[in-house]
C-alpha cells in the first residue's frame, strides 16, 4: 500500500558498540549475517566479531571455489540448527576432520537431532 515511509524517514544506523547490536542491524538492513557491514558498524576486526558471536552465528561448511575473494558464509543459529540437520551434521563432521573450527557445529547439531521414531509408533487415521 505504502511505497515510502509516511511518519518519519528511515534513519540508517552508522555506529554500534557491540557485535550483537551489529548483528541485529545487519539482519534488519541486509537480511543476513554480513560481516564486512558489521565491521564498519563496530570498528572491530572480523575475527573479534566472530569470537564474540560464537554459538549465535555459525560458519557454514562449503567447498571453497578457487577465487581469491571467497568469503566464508555465516548464518544465524536459528537458520543453521534447523532444516535437514542430519545432512548438515554429516557435512560438518566431514569438515571437522580437517578444520577443528567446525567442532562447535558438530556439537550443536548433535544436540538438536530429533530422536528416531520406530514404525510401530506411527499412526495414520483414515477418514
Amino acid at each position: 500500500m505504502f511505497y515510502k515511509r509516511t511518519i518519519k524517514p528511515h534513519k540508517a544506523v552508522t555506529r554500534v558498540d557491540t557485535a550483537s547490536e551489529a548483528l541485529a542491524v545487519s539482519l534488519s538492513e541486509k537480511g543476513k549475517v554480513d560481516l564486512p557491514f558489521m565491521q564498519n558498524l563496530t570498528g572491530q576486526m572480523e575475527i573479534e566479531i566472530i569470537k564474540e558471536l560464537e554459538e549465535i552465528i555459525f560458519k557454514v561448511p562449503q567447498i571453497q571455489p578457487s577465487t581469491s575473494d571467497f568469503r566464508p558464509l555465516y548464518v544465524t543459529a536459528d537458520e543453521y540448527l534447523s532444516g535437514n540437520v542430519r545432512e548438515k551434521l554429516a557435512l560438518a563432521e566431514m569438515f571437522a576432520k580437517d578444520d577443528p573450527a567446525f567442532e562447535i557445529n558438530v556439537e550443536k547439531l548433535k544436540a538438536v537431532i530429533p530422536k528416531d521414531i520406530p514404525a510401530s509408533e506411527i499412526n495414520v487415521k483414515l477418514r
